[in-house]
Order: C-alpha cells, then structure tokens, then sequence
C-alpha cells in the first residue's frame, strides 16, 4: 500500500499495474491472511479482494512479471499448498451467489 491508500485501492491500482485489468473488486474482501514467506522474516499482512471478469479480459502483464488465467481445476504451483483448494471455495460461494457463470 502506498502512503494513503485503503487496501482496496492499493489492490484495484496492483491489479492495473500488473495486469493492464481495471475492476472494482467485490464487497467485502475475499481472504485475510497472515504469512511469512521465510523463517528469517516477519509476518505480512494479506488482503484478497476479488472481481469476476470473462477469462478472454487481455492481460498486459507488468516488464519482468509474467500473467496469465489459470484454470482452478488444473496443478497450480504456489508458496502455500492450501492457497488453490481456498481459492476453489471461494469460486464456489461467488456461484453460489450469482457472481460469474
């Protein structure tokens, strides 16, 4: 977040700066996560907010920070191995409430 900023802000102006995508991003935030990526480091403060967008929305991604879809139903590699089965509940509750397809 950058000095007077609300994470929605910072996460709609990360979301534009990495990916070319501009979006509102859905009420209320999706996740709250604390993690440290490294023993050696402190603990971050994760705020995930999510928007519904047609998966053919072009992606530019940011010089030197690849993006791409990702279907959820397919090995997905990341920090924290309960990150895609979150995500996949998350997809879930958003059909459940009539948010995409």
């Amino acid at each position: 977040m950058d000095l007077g900023e609300t994470p929605r802000e910072a996460a709609r102006r990360e979301l534009l700066e990495e990916t070319g995508v501009r979006a509102e991003l859905l009420e209320p935030p999706a996740a709250v996560t604390v993690r440290s990526y490294h023993p050696d480091w402190s603990a971050t403060v994760g705020v995930t907010f999510v928007e519904v967008l047609d998966r053919r929305t072009k992606l530019t991604p940011e010089e030197g920070q690849p993006a791409a879809w990702l279907p959820l139903d397919q090995p997905w590699q990341g920090w924290f191995s309960d990150d895609r089965l979150l995500m996949r509940q998350c997809t879930d509750r958003l059909r459940q409430q009539g948010h995409g397809p």
